[in-house]
Parts: C-alpha cells; structure tokens; sequence
C-alpha cells in the first residue's frame, strides 16, 4: 500500500468508526424516547451502507483503484451521517419535550437585530419571483451532499471531501444539544401566521416542519419511517451550517466553485422564508459552520501527515487553482 493510500484508507477508517459511532448513539437515545423504529429496515440500511465501505476499502487496499474505492466511502458514510441527523433530529425534539420553547428568546434576539419575520414575510410576497427562486435553492438541501462529495473525489480532493464530512458530523452533535435544551417551533408559527397572509408565495417548508416538531414533543409514542423523516431542527440552523459547509467544499473545484457557491448562498438567504427560521438561527448556524470546519480539519489532521499527502494535498485553506 503506497504511503498516499495508507493515509487514505486512514482517515476513512477513523470516519468509519466516527459514523458508527453515531448510530450507536442513535440506537441508545431511541430508548429513552417514546419512538419506535423498524430495526430491520435500519439494519437493513446500516448493511448496505457497510457493504459499500467494504468495498471501498478494498478498491482502495486490494485493487489500488482509490478514486473508486474514495467514492464508495464518501457516499457510504454521507448516507449514514444523513440517515442518523434526520432520526437524531426526532430523538432530541422526544427528550426535550418537557422543556419550553425558546421562540420567545429567538423574536427578541432578531428585534434587537432589527429583524421582524412578519415583514420579511410581506415583502416576500410582494416579490414572489424573488420567493420562488429561493424555494428552488433551499430544495437543494437533501440531493446536494452527495453530489459535492463525488465531484470533490472526481476533482482530487477527497481530503477536503473528509473534512466536509466530518464537519456535518460534528456541527450536527453541536446543534442537536443546543436543540435538545433550546427547542424553537419557529417563526411562522410562533407569530401565527397564516397562508391567507401571503397569498403570492408558497412557503416551502412552514407547513411541514412545525407539525413534525410538534408530534415529535407530544410523547405519545410514534412510529417512524427514517425514510419519511425531515429535518426539523430550527435553533440552530443546520440548513446554514450545512449551506456554509458545502460552499466550502466547492471552492475546491475551480470549475464548479462559483455556480456551487451561488447555490449555496440562495439557500443560506431561503432559509429564514422558506424554513421558517429566526435571523438569530441562520446567524448560529453560519458560525457553528465555521467551528466545525475548524474543528473536523484538527481532528483529520492528527490522522496524516504530509509523507501521506501524495496525490491528495493538505487541507490548507487555499483553493485549486
């Protein structure tokens, strides 16, 4: 194994037993929860997703192919991660259930910003073209993740591609405690809106969320399907986080760097509209963005060294030319 594919297969073993590590804490939260999941579809994912690192270590061991083998990982472990954020984001909303909603906290922090959602919503609605072009980037959210991980691997930059990867890792633990004892319903609903108060725009996500939130708090005891789940987390906002993060990473592709960042800019200005966030949420989520990045490049960074760095350079926080 050549000293660039042993840094390799490195670092993906430590994000390996990170991801799993997730969902073991998935598992054991689950127990304390009033929620009940099908364990054998979630095996039954867990085991596809192995079978796909499986794979991947040995294209990258055995075969030497570690652009296959780099691929087969990234989209392995970004389907985990994914896969445990959404339940996670259920789990937190149970436990906390008995703790109030910070909404109230959240409206004063945006008036002290000089921020009211009521009128962001009015003008919105005075410019729909605008709302509508905004909705189509805050859909971005979901398909993008893995589309930025195989291009990253396309472009030689898989090391970046792992640090993104960890970065939402480590983002979404922070965010999860912060909801855990801070849950937020949102604005649309805390200042009880209405669609007859916009009736030029569809509001993308406002309709959808704030129930989910609610069930979730109820303690009732609900079945879920992790493959009908959403994200439902609101302070902070893991959609900015993840909006931050995935700019990020497109400024690695000179190419694609631009338009991926455009889009990523128009879903960092949808979310307060289109996920029904405070100003304060969006304004966390950017900063957690950017701990996290930090934070998740230190972690890799004690798993390699330049002698690894053969065909996949440092992350050094210069762009590809």
């Amino acid at each position: 194994m050549s000293l660039s594919t042993r840094g390799l297969f490195t670092r993906f073993a430590v994000l390996v037993a990170i991801v799993a590590a997730l969902h073991a804490l998935v598992w054991a939260l689950m127990g304390a929860t009033t929620l009940r999941v099908d364990p054998d579809r979630w095996i039954s994912f867990l085991g596809i997703c192995a079978i796909m690192a499986a794979a991947g270590f040995i294209a990258l061991s055995i075969l030497r192919m570690e652009l296959l083998g780099s691929i087969l990982l990234l989209l392995a472990l970004g389907y985990a991660v994914g896969r445990a954020a959404i339940m996670l984001t259920y789990v937190v909303y149970d436990l906390g259930r008995d703790i109030p909603p910070w909404d109230a906290v959240a409206a004063r922090a945006d008036a002290a910003l000089g921020f009211h959602w009521p009128d962001m919503l009015a003008w919105f609605n005075a410019n729909p073209a605008i709302s509508d072009l905004l909705a189509a980037c805050h859909q971005a959210f979901l398909p993008q993740p893995p589309i930025v991980l195989i291009v990253m691997a396309l472009a030689a930059r898989v090391r970046e591609a792992q640090v993104a990867l960890l970065a939402g890792v480590v983002g979404l633990l922070i965010t999860l405690a912060l909801v855990l004892f801070m849950p937020v319903y949102g604005a649309y609903s805390f200042f009880g809106l209405t669609a007859a108060q916009h009736p030029n725009i569809e509001l993308v996500s406002a309709a959808l969320t704030m129930p989910e939130r609610a069930l979730a708090r109820t303690g009732v005891g609900i079945d879920i399907d992790p493959r009908g789940l959403m994200d439902v987390i609101t302070l902070p906002d893991f959609q900015a986080l993840l909006a931050v993060v995935c700019g990020w990473a497109w400024w690695f592709v000179p190419y694609l760097r631009w338009p991926g960042m455009t889009i990523n800019a128009g879903m960092l200005a949808a979310t307060p509209l289109h996920g029904s966030h405070y100003l304060v949420d969006v304004i966390v989520g950017v900063a957690l963005a950017v701990v996290s990045i930090v934070v998740a490049s230190r972690l890799l960074a004690r798993f390699d060294t330049r002698r690894h760095a053969i065909r996949y350079r440092e992350c050094d926080w210069v762009p590809a030319r």
